[in-house]
């Protein structure tokens, strides 16, 4: 590249690239940040608008330093935006759109650019009709990396998927792709390195839109298949490395010419980025002509002070080093600056120099009195940063000058709990969630977050109810109504309302028995919550036993929680498909899971916590089931999953006309291999219900307050679960309220089955909740020889506890009142014997992982067929 150069030549004007963070797997953002680059390399100036660069690139951070040197020198700045900036937030007169994809595509904004504007494009293809662009082709693929294998090594077979927004925007995958390898972000980000040993070894790739990962795996000699579609392939656009190596569309013929001609894409490459230096010149060309037309211009204006919105950039970038300088000549400019000594005062507090942070704040607060927004935004730094005493002043000070400032109601609350004062933060949540504002939902949220916390159970379901206009929150009130103890007519008539709602909103189908398919039937498993409980242990016992020939996995995980567990590595290891729908809408989901096509969707979780049964409903899958205990919402549409023992505690009338039955509980017992250690004796009773605390009512505690009031010197242990210190202030209050004190109750957090199993190690009797399933906690208990009470019900959600203890014949512990509840604990109490159950849990194949598929095989082919296969 021959350029001029003078020695004592007048400086040329400086670039400044607004560019984002850098970011390896994003080819746009790395695209300015080597645009930055390439001009350093080549003698210009040119920096940054970002904290966050590359080590291998020369690309230097803007600052206000860098900005005044150039204004007192007169070298007014090139400024240089990508396509998806659609304004002019510098405000500057020399300026150049970089188009790395078609205006607006990615923002669906329309541009707002100027006349003047200079236009450079990776693509001509990518200009708009109408727009005048030059071509400026940087090589975006680093070429040490992506290469292809050596010629006597190459061996090819498999292929991989790309298809980073399309399912986000409700595209919809063809069969064809099913079994490729996906590589798109949202299945995990990969190193360059892992990629390109992966394009290395791939047959080809699908792609259903445009992503610097084509032109990589096509220099790694993978061909690419575009899969045209409405949703982001509408047309052919790029020929970035010319057509050779792709495919439009799946002709067969087409696919095969793209892999004999995928060497093509090496060849353009290597000229590409030869031929990318001349035209790096001509643009530099233009652009110092730019800049020097617009200086000689009576209009000239030096180039502006970086503005507070860039500040902030710098501040949310965490480069507070620059955010402070930025601010502090923002303010020598305009000393009248409110939000510029706020966020001085965010840096100080988040450097924990609080003082500073007072002395900020109460600047802003001179300045603009009438914005009490601003010492409550400091308030929530406060929070994150660990200060909450420090929080509640400021975010209180916000509250008392607006009362109805309800913005601040959510982190004040959180500040007054970790200040230990949590019925004032109740208080205060309830006040707001009443009042109609655009910051009630959020408020009612955080509240029932709370709930959540201190184990109020019907705190949760009332709110849960007061917001039943979202059906996931319908849901949960049903679960969270049965757990409480409501009376079945409120449970029963939510579970028709929801049920109604659902109807309207999904498209259902009637299940019909179908012709035996030749091939393997495909089941898709409905997961919200991974945690380590019976949910889990059945569905991994299903994916690892049920037989490959007959049956096809998927699992449509919607848990939003860490991915990284072994529970959830081992199912996807397991599992043929895997579907992350956590992330998506609705709509998005249901045309991923439709394109599954799933001979039969399971719900696992129920009415959990923010489980989406709507997805169930909406699905195309010929059969739906679901293995929720509350039977009643089942009908023509949903078939229920439950095992014969529990079916036989119920009336009549609460059976369902279809069921998938299994034998036994239709359960997985995965219980440790740990030794019993404790003896029977008389003395101080230790009674225990470890039944997670958040699935038990006050008035469940209140009954057990009784029970430990008539047997005296007796304990009960109680098991937190995953809840923290404030359930223990609400649980005791509850025991004090029925004259039992504190020193009288043991908390555990038991969230395993063997610390479960530890914990009935050391308790004589269980007491099982009077309302609900009961869970892990009882079948353990049994487990640890420990016997545990039961009161007698016909209800769905509450039959299990006496369904267990029959299935190991303790008939003599289930009750069939309250008072006769009372009646046996008093008589164990009194008289300890001595239970002897492991070894007939141990023989009982019924609850084994295999037993299990294979009866769940068996089962749903009946269902499906109408015989056993």
């Amino acid at each position: 590249m021959a350029m001029t150069k003078k020695l004592f030549g007048e400086l040329t004007a400086p670039f400044y690239i607004y560019a984002p963070p850098y970011e390896q797997n994003s080819g746009g953002i790395r695209a300015m940040h080597y645009l930055c680059h390439a001009l350093n390399l080549v003698g210009e100036e040119a920096y940054v608008l970002t904290g966050t660069t590359s080590e291998k690139l020369r690309t230097p951070c803007l600052t206000n330093e860098t900005i005044n040197r150039h204004k007192a020198a007169g070298r007014e700045p090139v400024v240089i935006y990508p396509e998806v900036i659609s304004g002019n937030p510098l405000a500057a007169r020399n300026v150049v759109r970089y188009l790395l994809n078609i205006p607006g595509f990615l923002t669906k904004e329309k541009p707002q650019w100027q006349p003047s504007d200079l236009i450079y494009s990776l693509s001509l293809k990518i200009v708009p009709e109408g727009m005048k662009g030059e071509l400026l082709e940087l090589p975006l693929i680093d070429s040490s990396i992506y290469t292809p294998p050596e010629p006597d090594t190459e061996s090819r077979q498999g292929t991989l998927l790309f298809i980073n927004r399309f399912i986000t925007r409700g595209g919809q995958l063809l069969p064809v792709t099913d079994q490729s390898l996906e590589i798109s972000f949202r299945v995990g980000r990969r190193s360059p390195e892992e990629l390109a040993e992966l394009y290395r070894k791939a047959e080809l790739m699908y792609v259903y839109e445009h992503s610097t990962a084509c032109y990589e795996a096509l220099l790694c000699g993978c061909p690419i298949v575009y899969i045209p579609n409405e949703t982001m392939l509408p047309e052919r656009t790029s020929e970035y490395l010319g057509p050779g190596g792709s495919s439009w569309g799946l002709d067969p013929a087409d696919i095969e010419m793209a892999k004999k001609n995928v060497f093509l894409a090496q060849e353009k490459y290597n000229a590409l980025q030869d031929q990318f230096w001349n035209q790096l010149e001509s643009f530099i060309a233009a652009t110092q002509a730019l800049a020097r037309r617009n200086r000689a211009t009576p209009e000239f204006e030096r180039a502006p002070c970086i503005s507070i919105e860039q500040a902030i950039a710098f501040y949310n970038e965490k480069n507070y080093e620059a955010a402070t300088q930025s601010l502090t000549e923002i303010l020598e400019a305009d000393p009248g600056n409110a939000l510029a000594y706020t966020y001085l005062a965010f840096i100080c507090a988040t450097q924990g120099l609080l003082d500073d942070a007072d002395t900020f704040i109460e600047q802003a607060r001179e300045l603009a009195p009438e914005r009490p927004e601003l010492p409550a935004a400091l308030g929530e730094v406060l929070l994150k940063t660990g200060h909450p005493e420090q929080a509640q002043k400021y975010l209180g000070m916000a509250v008392m000058q607006q009362s109805d400032f309800f913005g601040a109601y959510p982190a004040l609350a959180e500040a007054l709990r970790l200040n230990g004062n949590m019925n004032a933060a109740i208080d205060l949540l309830e006040s707001g969630a009443k009042i109609p504002s655009t910051d009630q939902e959020n408020i009612r949220q955080v509240l029932f977050s709370m709930q959540d916390k201190r184990g109020n159970i019907a705190a949760q379901a009332e709110l849960c109810l007061r917001m039943r206009d979202g059906t996931d929150r319908q849901a949960q009130a049903i679960q969270l109504l049965a757990d409480s103890g409501a009376p079945p007519e409120l449970v029963y008539s939510e579970l028709e309302s929801w049920k109604n709602k659902q109807l309207a909103q999904g498209t259902t189908r009637r299940t019909n028995k179908i012709a035996a398919p030749r091939r393997a039937l495909v089941v898709g498993f409905l997961v919200s919550d991974f945690g380590q409980n019976m949910d889990s242990a059945r569905l991994e016992a299903l994916l690892l036993h049920l037989p490959p020939k007959k049956f096809r996995t998927a699992i449509i995980d919607d848990s939003p929680t860490e991915k990284s567990t072994p529970l959830v590595q081992r199912c996807f290891l397991l599992s043929d498909h895997w579907l992350s729908t956590s992330k998506m809408d609705d709509a998005a989901a249901n045309n991923a899971i439709a394109a599954l096509n799933l001979d039969l969707l399971i719900d696992v979780s129920g009415f959990g916590e923010r489980h989406r049964l709507n997805l169930l409903f909406a699905s195309n899958a010929a059969f739906k089931a679901s293995w929720s205990d509350t039977l009643p919402w089942h009908g023509e549409e949903v078939i229920p999953i439950s095992g014969i023992a529990q079916l036989n505690e119920m009336r009549q009338e609460s059976l369902p006309e279809t069921c998938i039955t299994l034998s036994g509980l239709g359960e997985v017992a995965l219980l440790p291999d740990v030794a019993i250690t404790k003896r029977t004796q008389t003395g101080n009773t230790e009674f225990g219900c470890l039944t997670p605390a958040g699935k038990i009512s006050a008035r469940n505690w209140h009954f057990f307050a009784q029970l430990l009031s008539e047997i005296p010197d007796s304990r009960l242990t109680i098991n937190l679960g995953g809840l923290d210190e404030s359930a223990i202030e609400f649980i005791t209050t509850q025991f004090a309220a029925g004259g039992v004190p504190a020193t009288r109750l043991l908390f555990v957090s038991a969230t395993s089955s063997a610390a479960l199993c530890a914990a009935w190690d050391k308790i004589d009797i269980g007491l099982a909740p009077l309302h609900g399933s009961g869970g892990e906690a009882l079948t353990t208990a049994l487990w640890m020889n420990t016997p545990f009470i039961a009161l007698a019900s016909h209800l769905p959600w509450s039959c299990r506890p006496t369904a267990l203890l029959r299935s190991v014949g303790l008939m003599q512990l289930i009750a069939a009142t309250p008072e006769e509840y009372l009646c046996v604990a008093r008589n164990l109490a009194g008289t300890p014997q001595k239970f002897e159950l492991r070894p007939s849990i141990q023989e009982d194949r019924r609850y084994t992982p295999r037993h299990l598929a294979i009866d769940f095989g068996k089962a749903l082919t009946r269902i499906c067929f109408g015989k056993a296969k």
